[in-house]
């Protein structure tokens, strides 16, 4: 029979790849018999075994098939009979004997297929200093203990692997075992139908990136982050994402100064508690008691009900508790069948961003708990509430010199002259209405003089309407303009007035202009100022630069 040319195999030391006779030796001793940098081709078949294969440092166990779920063209599958800690083992330079130290690993398009399987029985196990191991299109088929797992020992840690395409299915244990595994990077990692998380990280995985792996239908969390981490380096996890699991999505009760940095990350149907939702899960949560500082973008939880039918879950959408601190998440979109956000209170330096929708409610029926930052088909607008503070958009406004409710009082200004009050828009919107207010009113308003009107940063005078029977009495006054188009930045309400008395507009404080313009040094940019005399209508332009200082801040607003 014709194999890959020039790639010894375990045929030739007398395997049969039967799935019934016993492989193990014959394999063995063609990894063994392998120089450095050789490579050992496993042909089609079901290669049965009855104790761990050891692949030596600088060896590739390579199979014929990329394998993934449902396919076992090329298999290793161990016999009831089977004796040891996992299916395929590596282990460090003293332990094996070896001449040179363990390290590049290679395993390669086969599966793994404990469904034999008793006690707690690994799919691969790496023991002590083993480096810089290679694992590429491999599954592993109902392991009795975890799919991937890592010890440590006298000579130290697995570490510096790389992992791309690797499918757990039904563990017995955990899909992913991995405690202080540095200096990874794994790629389409998936962990399915396992007894326990689909990733449990026991130790800080520092410089460590996962990308793009996925945890779905797992017995406890998709992935569980616990134990001491530290002060080694960061790690990142980068578009995974988590589904229909019993637990939390992402749970973290890991403690330490590690950074974790969590980009968009999505949750569905997670926290399903059996069947009946609840139980205090969540999408995304943390129980740390410490400092473990977590970074999360684009966060997307989101509701439903998993395959096997049952209540909506998750329970909460981000859970927040036990004395965790240093918790940022900056933006994403967050639903869950009870609460959206869940802080027991007893947190600190936890970031609640501004860029965060968030729901409770079903996928077909949900309410709206939460918004940060609005935006809309006409822009981009600020929500006070992101921040603690009323703003324009609470009151149905686009814009204003500042909030209303600072206004104590009036000052009176000098009939003719051209008072420009700052306003900043924040969205390209449109302009219909001027909102001011007077103090005391114009005595006797001068028929055709007296108006309000919205200039731009350049001076141009925008729209404008005459306010004669406004101008005559008191109170806060919305006076319609032609509608004007605006884009974010700086504006001036505008206004002059002309009668037998001055009146005096609205405003919070009386101080000089040097107050109310604070560290505005350009005569264009400032806020309050004045500009022209002797006024009986709105100039057209303006020249931003001859500005004069204004003597106080009065109010305006726009909607």
């Amino acid at each position: 029979m014709s194999y890959l040319v020039g790639y010894p195999t375990p045929q030739d030391y007398g395997a049969t790849g039967d799935g019934v006779h016993d492989d193990t030796s014959a394999i063995q001793s063609a990894l063994n018999a392998a120089p450095l940098g050789g490579v050992v081709y496993l042909p089609p078949g079901t290669y049965a075994t009855t104790a761990p294969i050891t692949i030596p440092p600088q060896v590739t166990l390579l199979g014929s098939h990329t394998s993934h779920i449902d396919a076992t063209t090329c298999s290793i599958k161990p016999l009831a009979s089977f004796s040891g800690s996992a299916i395929i083992s590596m282990v460090d330079q003293a332990t094996g004997g070896y001449s040179v130290l363990s390290t590049t690993q290679g395993i390669f398009f086969i599966t793994l297929d404990g469904s034999n399987l008793g006690g707690s029985i690994h799919g691969i196990l790496a023991t002590g200093y083993v480096h810089g191991v290679t694992i590429q299109d491999v599954q592993i088929i109902k392991p009795s203990g975890n799919g991937i797992t890592v010890a440590s020992n006298g000579s130290g840690n697995p570490y510096s692997w790389r992992g791309t395409r690797v499918a757990v299915t039904s563990a017995n244990g955990y899909g992913f075992s991995f405690s202080n595994m540095t200096d990874c990077t794994w790629i389409d990692l998936e962990a399915i139908a396992g007894a326990k998380s689909g990733y449990f990280i026991a130790g800080a995985p520092s410089n460590a990136h996962f990308i793009s792996c996925r945890a779905e239908y797992n017995n406890f969390d998709g992935f569980t982050f616990q134990g001491v981490w530290g002060n080694g380096g960061g790690c990142t996890f980068t578009n995974c994402s988590t589904d229909g699991n019993n637990h939390n999505g992402m749970s973290f009760s890991a403690t330490g100064n590690s950074p974790i940095v969590v980009e968009g990350y999505m949750s569905r149907r997670d926290g399903a508690n059996g069947t009946s939702g609840g139980g205090n899960y969540a999408g995304f949560s943390v129980n740390s008691g410490g400092n473990l500082p977590i970074v999360v973008t684009g966060l997307s939880v989101y509701v439903g009900v998993a395959n096997t039918g049952g209540a909506n879950s998750p329970q909460y959408g981000v859970s927040i508790t036990g004395s965790s601190s240093n918790v940022s998440i900056n933006s994403g979109f967050i639903q869950a069948a009870t609460t959206a956000w869940n802080d027991d209170g007893t947190n600190s330096n936890v970031l609640r961003g501004p860029n965060i929708v968030e729901r409770v409610g079903t996928q077909s029926s949900s309410t709206t708990a939460f918004n940060g930052l609005q935006v809309t088909d006409t822009g981009l607008d600020m929500v006070g509430h992101s921040f603690g503070m009323a703003t324009p958009r609470e009151h149905g406004l686009i814009a204003w010199t500042y909030d209303p409710v600072l206004i104590n009082t009036g000052t009176t200004i000098t009939l003719g002259t051209l008072y420009l009050n700052g306003v900043f828009v924040s969205r390209s919107t449109t302009v219909s209405n001027i909102l001011w207010g007077l103090n005391t009113a114009v005595g006797t308003p001068t028929a055709g003089q007296n108006f309000v009107g919205l200039y731009n940063s350049s001076g141009t005078l925008l729209t404008s309407a005459g306010v004669d029977s406004s101008a005559g009495t008191t109170g806060l006054f919305t006076t319609a303009v032609t509608p004007v188009s605006v884009t974010p930045g700086m504006y001036w309400v505008g206004f002059v007035f002309n009668g037998a008395s001055a009146c005096s507009p609205y405003r919070a404080n009386s101080l000089n202009g040097t107050a109310t313009n604070a560290g505005i040094a350009l005569q264009a940019n400032k806020r309050y100022v004045t500009n022209g005399s002797g006024l009986t209508s709105l100039p057209s332009t303006v020249t931003p630069s001859s500005n004069v200082t204004q003597q106080t801040s009065y109010w305006a607003g726009l909607s």
